[in-house]
Order: structure tokens, then sequence, then C-alpha cells
């Protein structure tokens, strides 16, 4: 019977629920999702028959003493709709501490005169610095690396090598510039004469700033009379030498700041530990206490000597004998460095480490006089080349003019050849573009020259198409310093 007061369709969901009391759950009336579905329990009913409203609890039904709270949702329901938990993230216990890398700011006159594009992408102006951070970064971590080992005990003999031993990760090609380069030395019509020879027969000829000018000739040719000049150790010569435009002869102060020589012979002292005699040579060329320190760092790190900072000098190998005498020659930053003969009697390690830092000088805007006697250390490093002999002056020039010039022809070599080789013998006769053709014993030679390989290979390659005979070797030697060097010197 429906009771006064109430609602009718309240009533009605009243009638509705007294069917379902059987069941010990509450009652869940129907909603678009599980979320907003309304429960009523019989405490709802019994507020209901007195005239409250119906509370709407989402989500949960409303628990009684009869009938503890349990999920409103039927089971198939839930597992239905139940998204799984997330497996927890792995948090390591201490992070990795940060790299801090320092670059070194570019100085205020190189800033001046660097070029600034107008119209330039924002890109492109960020894009240098941000190389130019990433190689000095390089560097810092490197000498980072060096400075923090262990130095050996002062009476061990040093042999090994610094962990650190890559020089070619850490030199980036200098700058293209379209603008002539400065000259920094001018030598003109010179003449040393000593009482049975003449050491420099009138000899001319120009060093650019940054640039590696190699010394080549034989014994006795006069390349270290040359650096004897530059340095100012000798003075009686005649012509003229001007080093940033003022005569050698008559400004020693101009050369002692600008020119470091670095000889063959070591000059250190050898009952000096590696930083002593590198404090030393920093007091000599008149460093100050801060500048010192700093200068001396400079050079353990750049040189790889921290390691053997405490190790007396007598005790390093020749290698690194050869890195200190760099290092305490240039611990005043020059802008003419002289080596003579750097690498001499090194093994090829060493020479690399002492090629890179060659290779650092002409990235720094500093120049470099090198004497040697091995041409392959002159193609990997040097700019232009300047051949004597017996103090006359043959050539100079950049090494791709050297070679194109004296360089010699092309040399193919066929040889290991299988089938009819007279065939092959008559076939390639009828070349036109090689210059000389000399069969010899199972191999044939062609000579051909440098403005005509194109054409000459071109002719080549009817040779292997062939089914009568099959080369299965081929050699090709080509122009070169070493050939140049011959040519011109006449040995």
């Amino acid at each position: 019977m429906p009771k006064k007061g109430i609602d009718p369709k309240i009533q009605a969901e009243l009638d509705e629920l007294q069917k379902s009391l059987a069941n010990p759950r509450a009652a869940v009336i129907s909603s678009p999702s599980a979320d907003n579905a309304s429960t009523i329990s019989p405490d709802s009913v019994k507020a209901a028959g007195s005239g409250a409203l119906v509370p709407k609890a989402p989500g949960k039904a409303a628990a009684s003493k009869s009938n503890p709270a349990k999920p409103a949702i039927p089971p198939a329901t839930v597992d239905k709709d139940v998204v799984p938990t997330p497996p927890a993230i792995q948090i390591p216990k201490a992070l990795p501490k940060p790299i801090i890398l320092k670059v070194r700011e570019k100085p205020k006159e190189e800033a001046a005169q660097a070029p600034v594009m107008q119209n330039a992408a924002p890109s492109k102006q960020n894009a240098a610095p941000s190389k130019q951070n990433a190689t000095t970064a390089k560097q810092n971590a490197t000498a980072a690396t060096n400075s923090a080992a262990q130095s050996v005990a002062s009476g061990q003999k040093v042999e090994e090598m610094p962990e650190a031993f890559n020089e070619d990760d850490d030199i980036q090609p200098s700058p293209i510039s379209n603008s002539k380069p400065n000259i920094l030395v001018a030598a003109s019509n010179l003449v040393v004469k000593y009482p049975n020879k003449v050491a420099l027969d009138n000899v001319s000829f120009d060093i650019y700033e940054g640039e590696i000018f190699a010394l080549l000739g034989s014994n006795g040719a006069g390349k270290s009379t040359v650096l004897s000049c530059l340095c100012r150790q000798k003075t009686d010569y005649s012509g003229s030498i001007l080093i940033n435009g003022k005569e050698a002869k008559d400004n020693r102060d101009n050369v002692i700041s600008t020119v470091a020589l670095v000889p063959q012979e070591f000059s250190f002292f050898l009952d000096f530990t590696v930083r002593e005699n590198l404090d030393f040579a920093a007091r000599m060329y008149g460093l100050p206490g801060d500048l010192r320190k700093q200068a001396i760092e400079a050079m353990l790190a750049e040189y790889h000597l921290a390691n053997f900072a405490n190790v007396r000098a007598r005790n390093l190998s020749g290698g690194y004998k050869r890195l200190l005498n760099i290092a305490m020659s240039v611990i005043k930053d020059p802008k003419l460095v002289l080596l003579d003969e750097p690498t001499a009697g090194l093994d090829v390690s060493m020479r690399k480490l002492i090629n890179g830092a060659i290779k650092r000088f002409k990235h720094k805007g500093v120049s470099v006089v090198l004497t040697t006697h091995y041409l392959e250390d002159v193609e990997e490093v040097a700019d232009r080349v300047m051949m004597l002999s017996l103090g006359k002056l043959l050539s100079v020039g950049t090494l791709s003019e050297l070679i194109a010039k004296n360089g010699g022809p092309y040399t193919i070599i066929l040889s290991q050849i299988s089938g009819d080789i007279g065939r092959l013998t008559a076939m390639v006769g009828k070349f036109k573009n090689f210059e000389k053709i000399v069969p010899l014993q199972n191999s044939i030679y062609l000579v051909a020259q440098q403005d005509k390989i194109g054409d000459c290979l071109a002719e080549l390659s009817v040779v292997f198409t062939s089914s009568k005979f099959q080369v299965n070797k081929i050699d090709i030697r080509e122009p070169s310093l070493n050939r140049a060097f011959l040519g011109i010197a006449g040995h």
C-alpha cells in the first residue's frame, strides 16, 4: 500500500527493493557507468519511508551492521574494468656526479677581429662556438685525467705511454680564410760564410703567421744555419732577416720574446724533476708567480708530463725527454717555434705524439720552422717546404706544388698474370696515353704522367674484361715528396 506523503516514483523503487531484500548485498540502481552507480541499503529504505532523501554515494555501497561493506559492483564487472597496477620504477641509489667542463674564453683580440655575418642564421652563429667548446672541453678532460694519476718513484725508468694518448682526436682543422696570410719572417739574400765553405748562398724566403714551414736537405745543406740566424745565435750574416718587421740582429728583445728554439740536444738539468725544470725555464723568461704556476700546469698537461712531474729528468725515456725539451722552450708562449729534428731517433708512437704537438702550434696560430730527415713527417704536418743543397735554395712551395712539379709520374705494375701474357703485352703496347710500357718477367710496368693518369686508367680498363688472361695483382706508385726531393736535390 502506498504511504501518504511519499512520491509515487520513490514508492515504486521501494517496492522493487523489498522484493530483492533476500539478496544480502545492497541493491544497485543501474547508471551509465560503474563510477556513477548509486546504492541504497536497508537503512536507506527506512529513511525513505520517513520522507528523507535517498543519499547517492558514488562508487561504493554504504555499510550496515548486518551487512558489512562489500563491493557494490558484481565481481564480473570488477574483473573486466580493473586496470593492472604498473610496475614500480627502479630508482638508483646514487646518481653519477655531473661532469663540469671548463671552456677557455676567447681572447678579446680574436673576438674583435672575427668577422660578423649580418644575414647569418642564429643556428649557424651558434654552431662554431659549440664546436670550439667541445674541443676545448675534451682537452681539459684529457689534462684532468693525466693530472689525477700518481707520479712514479723518482728512481724508476719511465717508458709507458699515458692513458690519454690519442693526438689526432684533439686536433681540429684551422679556420679557412680567404685573406692573404701575414708575413712573420722575411729573409732576403741571406749569406753566411765560414773560412772553408759557404753555409748559405743568397737564400730568400718568407714564413707566414700560423704555418708549418719545413726545411729539407741532406747533411750540410744549411738547415741548422738558417735556424741559428732566425734565433739570433748567429748574427754575422749578410742580407736581412725581418721578424715582426724588425731586423733580427739589431733587436735582441724582439727575438727573445717572439722566437723559441728547441734544439736537438737536451737542454735541461738531468737531476731536476720535470716540474723543477719547467719552473726554472719560467723564471728564466721572467714569468711572475701566479702566471708561472699556471704555465707550468699547462705544459705538464699539454705535453703529457703530468704523470711524471716529480720524476727526475734523467729517468725519463728518450721521447719524454724530447717533450720536456719542447715544453721548456715554449712555456713563454712564443709566436715562432724553431724545431731542430724533433723526432730524430724516436719510435713511431712518440713521433706521432710530437707531430700532434706540432699541429697544435698551427691551430693556435703559432708559426713553426721544422728541420727533419723524415719525409713522411713533413707530408703529415707541413704546409710549405723549402729545399736546400750545399747552402743553395733549390725550391720553395706547398707540398702539392712540389709533388706536381717534381714528384715524378705514376707507375702501374701488373703482376701475377695468368693466361696468355704475350697477348696482354701486345694489347697494352697499343695504349697511346702511357709514357712508357716495360714487360719484365711475369709483370708489366706502365708509366703515366700526372696530367694523363685519368686517360691511362680508362685505357687500362679493357684489360680486365678479356677472357684470354687474368691480372691478379695491381700496384700503383703515386708521385711523392720523396721523389720530388730526390729529383730536385739530384741525389
